[in-house]
C-alpha cells in the first residue's frame, strides 16, 4: 500500500466513524430526555466513548499520513526538478560542443579553401585562422574532457557521475596470489608479559604422582608460569544507613543528608547507569539488546526493565541542555558552519 493510498484509506475511515459519532450524539440526546431504559442509555453511552477516542486515534493517524505523504510528494518534486536540471544541463553542454565543432569545421574549410587558391594571400590573415583554428580544438577538447569526466580520471565523487554514464567504485586493491592471514616469515605479535609486581591472583598446578607409571616419589626440579589476564563482574548490593538523631536543645528530629542519587529506596549504581548509556549511544544499540546484554554481562542475577533504559537515556539528554545551549550559542556566533551530508537510502530513494 503506498502513503497515498494508506492517506485515503485513514481519511474515509475517519469521515465514516465522524459520521457514526454524530448519530449517536442525537440518540444520545434522546436517551437525556428519557427515551431509553437506563441500560440502553449506559450502553451506548459506552459506545459513545469508545467510537470517540477511535476517531481521535484515527484522526492522528490521518494527520501522520497526511505528513508523510506531503513530505513523500516534496521529495519527488526535488528529485524530479534536480533531473531535469541535469537533463537540461546535458543537452546544453552537448549542443554548444556540436557549435564548437561546425565552428572548428567552417574555419578548417575556409584555411584549406585560401591555403589552396590563394598562395599569395596575406600571412597575418592565415596566422589569425591558425589561431581561430587552435582556440576551437581547445575548446572542443575541454568540452570532450568535461564529458568524460568521472570518479576514475578525477576527484569527482561517485555521486556526481552525469546521467548516462556508469558509476565507477574505485578500488585500487589488486589480487596477489597469495594465501590470506601471516606470510612466511612474519613475526608472531603476542601479548607482553605480565610484570611480577603487578600479579594479583595465583594458582598452583601440582602432581601427587607420575602420571606414566603411579609412583608418589617426585622431586621437584623447576617451575613454570603461564599467565592469564582476565576480568569477573562482582555485583555489588550495597545499602546506606542515614540516621536520625533528636536535638536535646531544640527538640528538632534531624537526619543525616541524603545525596540526591539515592533519593528512591532502591536505585542502580553509576556504573550499571554509565554501562547502559554507553550501549545506546555510543554502540547504536537497541533497547531490547541493550537489556539483554547488560543481563547477561550480570549474569542475569538484576533484570532492568526498557522502561527505566528509556527513562535513563532521556535524563541522560536533558543533562545536556546546558551543553547544547552553549554549543548553539557558539554556532550562532561563527561567520561560517560546516555541516557533513550523510546519504542514507529511504523506501529506495537517497535523500539527504
Amino acid at each position: 500500500m503506498t502513503l497515498k493510498e494508506a492517506y485515503e484509506l485513514r481519511r474515509k475511515e475517519m469521515l465514516k466513524l465522524q459520521n457514526e459519532n454524530k448519530n449517536l450524539k442525537k440518540q444520545l440526546d434522546k436517551v437525556n430526555a428519557g427515551t431509553y431504559v437506563p441500560a440502553e442509555k449506559a450502553e451506548h453511552i459506552r459506545t459513545i466513548n469508545r467510537l470517540t477516542l477511535e476517531n481521535k486515534t484515527l484522526k492522528n493517524k490521518y494527520e501522520r499520513y497526511k505528513d508523510l505523504y506531503h513530505r513523500q510528494v516534496i521529495i519527488t518534486e526535488n528529485f524530479d526538478a534536480k533531473a531535469m536540471d541535469s537533463i537540461i544541463e546535458l543537452e546544453d553542454v552537448t549542443k554548444e560542443r556540436d557549435e564548437y565543432k561546425e565552428k572548428y569545421e567552417e574555419t578548417l574549410a575556409r584555411l584549406n579553401a585560401v591555403l589552396g587558391t590563394n598562395t599569395t594571400s596575406n600571412d597575418s590573415e592565415n596566422e589569425d585562422l591558425k589561431a581561430q583554428i587552435e582556440a576551437l580544438k581547445d575548446a572542443l577538447a575541454k568540452e570532450k574532457a568535461k564529458q568524460n569526466t568521472d570518479g576514475t580520471n578525477s576527484s569527482l565523487p561517485t555521486s556526481q557521475t552525469p546521467i548516462g554514464k556508469k558509476k565507477v567504485i574505485p578500488n585500487s586493491r589488486v589480487k596477489s596470489g597469495k594465501n590470506r592471514g601471516a606470510q612466511p616469515g612474519h613475526k608472531k605479535h603476542g601479548i607482553e608479559p605480565i610484570p611480577d609486581s603487578e600479579i594479583n591472583d595465583h594458582e598452583n598446578h601440582t602432581l601427587e604422582s607420575c602420571p606414566k607409571c603411579g609412583s608418589e616419589s617426585l622431586t621437584f626440579l623447576a617451575k613454570r608460569n603461564k599467565d592469564v589476564i582476565d576480568y569477573e563482574v562482582r555485583i555489588i548490593k550495597k545499602r546506606h544507613y542515614f540516621y536520625v538523631y533528636q536535638c536535646n536543645d531544640c527538640g528538632r528530629i534531624v537526619h543525616s543528608p541524603i545525596p540526591l542519587h539515592l533519593k528512591e529506596p532502591v536505585q542502580y549504581g553509576s556504573a550499571i547507569q554509565a554501562m547502559i548509556i554507553a550501549l545506546l549511544d555510543l554502540g547504536y544499540i537497541s533497547v531490547n539488546r541493550t537489556k539483554k546484554i547488560v543481563d547477561g554481562f550480570l549474569g542475569n542475577n538484576i533484570n532492568i526493565s526498557e522502561g527505566y533504559i528509556c527513562k535513563l537515556q532521556k535524563r541522560a539528554s536533558k543533562n545536556l541542555q546546558p551543553f547544547i545551549s552553549d554549543a548553539t550559542l557558539e554556532c550562532i556566533k561563527q561567520k561560517v558552519l560546516h555541516w557533513d551530508d550523510t546519504v542514507v537510502i529511504t523506501h529506495t530513494d537517497i535523500p539527504c
